[in-house]
């Protein structure tokens, strides 16, 4: 296995098509000289934890590259503005390093891309209205850094994006309504936030299949169009502030395994349809702990089984007794 410095001397492999060096214990800096490598399609330096310094402004000289990836190390600065004329550039990742500065809006340029992923990094700013452009995107993370300002309205333009991953990037405001044109985003996660308000559009996204939007501002009832989500798996909403009845509709999700909404003020009974997605098998997790319920748990739902909150296990019943009766062996309350 190689380790030490990339060696310089690789940009005497003039015809290498493709330089991975993942996994290999480097350390120090990107040499600049590669970027006479003009042949490349491929980098890929990750895991390397030790590289570090910026990315070479030279690198934007390897027109043919279509894969830069260089996650989990300690590459810093901002990036070069080299870097975006890269114009066969598809895949472009640089996960978990110390990137700083804004992003680019010269991230347009690169209408090639189809997966961007530069989350756990230090980037500030807003995120650029230009991502509009980037119609060809099937993955966008850009979570876990310290941007400011709303998700811009131009996101609902990424028809063809599966996932947007916008978690922990300090992000404010109302989630845009064009995001109902998203009708092929099937994982979209958002939380770990300060927003504060979902659009009807938004229930639109009916290819959804995992739904983060836990630990935000979102207020007001759970509207009964949750109830088109019909491939929804996943859904994470505790946290935050909802309230109002559960949505009969809810059952209508036969999909589902995981339903999360502790942490709210949802109040009155939990609808007796619910049952059916334990009674079908698939409905495997329910918390509403932290939420004033009313009524009586239905007996359908007991055999979840209950939820253990010290190894937080994917699967059990969840709830608070407060004004809640239950009439399943395991649990504390009394008919």
């Amino acid at each position: 296995m190689m380790s030490g410095q990339v060696p310089s001397e690789l940009a005497m492999l003039t015809t290498l098509q493709e330089l991975l060096l993942d996994d290999c214990s480097l350390s120090g800096t990107l040499p600049a000289v590669l970027g006479s490598l003009t042949n490349l399609t491929t980098i890929r330096f990750q895991r390397n934890k030790n590289i570090k310094g910026p990315i070479p402004s030279e690198y934007g000289m390897m027109n043919s590259l279509t894969d830069l990836s260089i996650n989990q190390n300690k590459l810093s600065g901002s990036l070069p503005s080299e870097l975006f004329q890269m114009s066969s550039l598809t895949e472009l990742t640089l996960v978990k390093n110390k990137f700083t500065g804004t992003i680019p809006v010269e991230l347009s340029l690169l209408t090639g891309l189809t997966d961007l992923r530069i989350q756990k990094n230090k980037f500030s700013g807003a995120i650029p209205s230009e991502v509009g452009i980037l119609t060809r995107l099937s993955r966008l993370n850009l979570g876990d850094n310290n941007l400011q300002g709303t998700i811009p309205t131009e996101i609902g333009m990424l028809s063809n994006t599966e996932d947007i991953f916008l978690a922990a990037a300090s992000l404010a405001g109302p989630i845009p309504s064009e995001c109902g044109l998203l009708v092929n985003t099937m994982r979209f996660y958002v939380q770990d936030n300060q927003l504060s308000f979902i659009p009807i559009d938004f229930w639109q996204m009916t290819n959804m299949l995992k739904l983060k939007l836990q630990n935000n501002l979102f207020s007001g009832p759970l509207p009964t169009e949750i109830g088109d989500f019909r491939r929804i798996e996943d859904v994470e909403a505790y946290d935050n502030f909802f309230s109002g009845a559960l949505p009969s509709e809810l059952a209508l999700l036969t999909s589902m395994t995981a339903l999360r909404l502790h942490g709210n003020q949802l109040s009155g009974s939990i609808p007796s349809e619910l049952s059916k997605l334990a009674s079908n098998g698939s409905l495997e997790l329910l918390t509403l702990s932290g939420n004033p319920l009313s009524g009586v748990v239905p007996e359908e739902l007991c055999a979840l089984g209950q939820y253990n909150t010290t190894t937080k296990d994917p699967f059990g019943l969840d709830f608070d007794c407060g004004g809640l009766l239950c009439g399943c062996h395991w649990c504390k309350c009394s008919l």
